[in-house]
C-alpha cells in the first residue's frame, strides 16, 4: 500500500519507471499535514510560552528577557542566528512584541490558539 493515496495510479502511468518525484506542496496537498518549518515554528513559540510563564529569577527567563552586553559575539563556527533572533521572526509573522508574550503567554488557551491558528492560516513556510 503506497504512503500517499493516489501514487500506485501515477505509477500505472509510468510504465518502466521505478521512481517517481512528488513536490513537497503536492505531499501536503495529499496528507493535509502542515509544512515542516510552520511546525518547528509553533514549537519554538510553544516553548516561548513556557518560558515566558517561568518566575523572572528563572535563568530561561532571564535568557530571553535579560539584556546581552554589547560587546557579546558568537565564537567562529556557530549559528548567525540565535534563538532568540528567530523568535523575533516568528513573533513578526503574528504582529506581536516580544514584550508582550508574558501578558499573553500567561493565558495558556489564548497563547495556544494565538500560535496555532495564526501559523496555520499565515502560510508560514520559509
Amino acid at each position: 500500500m503506497p504512503l500517499i493515496s493516489g501514487v500506485s495510479d501515477v505509477y500505472s502511468e509510468l510504465p518502466g519507471r521505478t521512481t517517481i518525484h512528488i513536490s513537497n506542496v503536492e505531499v501536503r496537498e495529499r496528507t493535509g499535514l502542515p509544512a515542516v518549518s510552520e511546525t518547528i515554528s509553533q514549537r519554538r513559540l510553544s516553548m516561548l510560552g513556557h518560558m515566558s510563564r517561568m518566575p523572572p529569577s528563572a535563568d530561561a527567563y532571564k535568557a530571553i528577557y535579560q539584556d546581552i552586553p554589547s560587546d557579546w559575539q558568537r565564537r567562529p563556527g556557530r549559528p548567525r542566528q540565535s534563538w532568540l533572533a528567530i523568535i523575533h521572526r516568528d513573533l513578526r509573522k503574528l504582529d506581536i512584541g516580544l514584550d508582550s508574550v508574558p501578558e499573553l503567554a500567561a493565558d495558556r488557551v489564548l497563547w495556544r490558539g494565538l500560535i496555532r491558528g495564526a501559523m496555520h492560516h499565515s502560510g508560514a513556510c520559509y
